[in-house]
């Protein structure tokens, strides 16, 4: 999608994401199950994936103080093709929490709320932005974002990216999601149905010419529309076409957390839409698989179908 651009993912309640997984997981159970701990949030996950298929990215947005270093620490481990720029920003980072059964193949998200952002902290990532951004770059704005008075905070660093001259990307939903398509001049949102759906208000069926004829509605304000369907795949809207894609081949779901940013990084990665859609489609199964080959070898044995 963006050739000889310089993404940058910017993540304004960023998080530690800690999932656990084990057997027979029920209230009141006391299963041992395995942890794991990493550096997320829907922007960074975003980075995180495009590392995993080669390409650079600037990982920006806020990180709390007080675990600032730990966060440099875990970070050693990613692709070096993730440059981490995150402005700091008074506390700690939120926990979220992931639940996984695998006898009954379910989970469970537990979300805490983020205290990062504040009027200073969100006046200093848009200084420091101003300070990444070029003509060439892609801002991928990502993940849950605070409201009220906070909210035009975070639509003001939008808009200074926009008068940087930066191509906008949007993946987040509710209040955010309808203040930033206000706008005008967004480049690409991805939200899945239901967040399309409450951004529209209306209750849109889940069939490819449905999410298109409704979607289409939007492009006065913005030029690609991606609408996630989870297991059915995704559908493409533009002003001059529509494409629908699934992935085709089987296998077995490990978990779902982080699929849709994946699928982002893919999308983002890909020489137009078709490729974007096939790109996208492969790296949320591979992500969904927990497949741990590498990129290049995963890639030739994923099939998509693209309509």
């Amino acid at each position: 999608m963006f050739d000889n651009c310089s993404i940058i993912t910017v993540g304004i309640c960023p998080a530690w994401d800690v999932v656990c997984s084990g057997k027979n997981i029920d209230w009141s159970s006391h299963p041992k199950v395995s942890q794991r701990r990493t550096v997320a949030g829907k922007a960074f996950n975003v980075s995180r994936a495009l590392g995993w298929m080669g390409v650079a990215s600037v990982a920006a947005g806020l990180w709390g103080e007080v675990d600032y270093s730990e966060m440099s620490a875990a970070v050693d481990t990613v692709s070096g093709l993730v440059d981490v720029r995150f402005t700091r920003a008074a506390r700690r980072t939120r926990e979220n929490i992931t639940v996984v059964d695998e006898s009954g193949n379910r989970e469970m998200h537990l979300r805490a709320s983020s205290s990062l952002a504040t009027v200073e902290s969100l006046a200093n990532l848009e200084n420091d932005l101003r300070g990444m951004i070029g003509a060439d770059s892609v801002c991928v704005f990502a993940g849950s974002m605070p409201g009220g008075e906070l909210l035009d905070g975070v639509i003001s660093v939008i808009e200074a990216a926009k008068d940087c001259g930066a191509k906008i990307v949007i993946d987040t939903s509710g209040e955010a999601l309808d203040r930033i398509v206000t706008l005008g001049d967004i480049e690409i949102i991805k939200p899945n149905l239901d967040e399309l759906s409450e951004l529209l208000g209306v209750n849109i069926q889940d069939n490819p010419a449905a999410i298109a004829w409704t979607a289409k509605t939007l492009l006065d304000k913005l030029k690609t529309i991606v609408v996630t369907r989870g297991e059915k795949g995704a559908v493409v809207v533009t002003k001059d076409s529509v494409l629908q894609g699934r992935c085709i081949t089987k296998n077995k779901i490990v978990s779902t957390v982080g699929c849709g940013d994946y699928f982002l990084a893919g999308f983002l990665s890909g020489a137009g839409l078709e490729d974007s859609l096939t790109k996208g489609l492969k790296v949320a199964a591979a992500r969904a698989w927990s497949d741990s080959r590498s990129w290049n070898k995963i890639e030739k044995k994923i099939e998509v179908e693209i309509l």
